[in-house]
This record gives structure tokens, sequence and C-alpha cells, in this order.
């Protein structure tokens, strides 16, 4: 993968650091649409609120997840989470937003990774600076479906993740679009087919130091423009709050 720009060797090390750590809280969103056609890939972002577990992604990941023959979430080296361990607790057919909530069954076996809490996300104030004046940078982590290697049975799918520096194209009310000219291999742009619902980080850049450093999740990634190069994303906010819509109806039931 190559990456050019600003500040080259520090977004390439961020990048590797960021992409260490999402290893532990990244998943892949599976939809079967049968028994013997290719799986349909999404990404998600593990997180966790008072002891429950959601998973972060798309509105039309979630629908494929939940209306197909089958689904599983997949992590790295553990067991798939299969889809009647899931709920669907939020969908935003407009902004493409949706949290699945695991069961807390389920949950209980995924122990060793190291999801997100709430203070990872940024809010609107967030999200609003992102604009192309801003010059800021941005992390997408997530697992494009042209990097997935699917074998002859369900079970074997390689998950390779692709952590992507990038910047602002333009922001139009909630609509944000970030630069993917650079996600190249081996000569061609990589399809992002299957990099929905990943999440942006910002990457700041503490003082006294020139080391850049990702931060916040700002926003989600929902689409893609091949023509323009560009990812389409929607504010993550939404997601925050139906996250604690859940647990605080939860409490209030216990």
């Amino acid at each position: 993968m190559t990456q050019r720009g600003r500040d080259d060797i520090t977004i390439q090390t961020v990048q590797q650091i960021h992409e260490a750590a999402s290893l532990h809280r990244l998943c892949m969103v599976i939809a079967y649409p049968n028994r013997t056609e290719v799986p349909v890939p999404g990404t998600g972002t593990l997180v966790r609120h008072r002891d429950e577990l959601f998973v972060v992604t798309c509105e039309h990941v979630a629908k494929a997840f939940f209306g197909m023959h089958g689904g599983d979430l997949m992590f790295r080296h553990l067991s798939k989470v299969p889809r009647s361990n899931c709920s669907l607790v939020y969908s935003d057919n407009s902004l493409d937003l949706a949290v699945i909530h695991i069961h807390q069954d389920a949950g209980a076996r995924l122990g060793s990774l190291r999801p997100l809490s709430l203070d990872d996300f940024g809010g609107d104030r967030e999200f609003h600076s992102a604009t192309a004046r801003s010059r800021s940078h941005y992390v997408v982590a997530g697992f494009p479906g042209a990097l997935v290697v699917f074998g002859p049975e369900r079970h074997r799918i390689t998950l390779n993740p692709m952590v992507l520096g990038t910047t602002v194209r333009r922001r139009r009310g909630a609509r944000l679009e970030l630069d993917y000219a650079h996600a190249i291999k081996d000569g061609k742009l990589v399809a992002a087919n299957g990099l929905s619902g990943s999440l942006v980080f910002e990457m700041q850049e503490p003082q006294g130091t020139d080391l850049w450093k990702p931060g916040v999740a700002v926003a989600v990634q929902h689409a893609w423009n091949e023509v323009k190069r560009a990812l389409i994303c929607s504010p993550v906010r939404p997601c925050v709050e139906a996250i604690l819509t859940f647990c605080g109806r939860h409490e209030r039931r216990a």
C-alpha cells in the first residue's frame, strides 16, 4: 500500500501503530447470500459501554447481515459470533449508520479484545471541523473486500485489514468526502467494497513532538466514488447516542 504526501514518514508510523491496535477491535461483518455464493463483507468496530458490547457499522452492512441467508461477526484469531447472538439496536438509512449489540453470553468469549470506549469518539464539533481548509489528517481502518481471501469453505476467510492515512476533499452538511487516491496496491487502486462501516479517526499532533497520533473517531465510511477516488462518510455521533440510549433503557429495567 502506498501513501504519499506531507509528513509521509510520520503518517506511515501512525498507520502502523493504528493497524496493530485495530487488530484487537476490528471485525468483518459477513453476510452469506446462500450456502454457495461468495460472502458479502463489511467492516465493524467493537465498542464497550457498561459491560455491553456493540459493533458500529453501516446501515446497508447491517441490513445484509440480518437479512441474508446467514451472518457472522469475524474477529482475527477468535471464534466468530453468529448472527443469532446479535441484535440490531440502531439503524439510519439516510446517514447509513447502524449499531449491532452482541449478547452478553457471546461477548464473554471476546475477553482478549480491546474495544473502544465512548471516550474514544468525538462529537459534532470534531466532525464539523473536518474541512479541506483545515488540512487535518485522518485515519481509516477496515477490511476492503479486495484484500480479503475467501477459501472454499465459509470458515476459511483470511482477514487483511487496511489502515489508510487521508485528508478531507470536502464536507457538505453531514456528508464528508475523504481522499482515497493513494490506496494503491500492486499499481492499482484497492476497491473499497467491504470497507463500509470503517471508523474515521482524527490524527492529532501534540505540542512539542513531530509524531502524529490517532485521536477520536469522528465519522463512519459508508460509500465510495471510484471515479473521484473518494470515500463518503457520515458523522459517528448518532451511533454513540444510540449506545447511550440502549444502556440507559436497560438500566431502568434492571
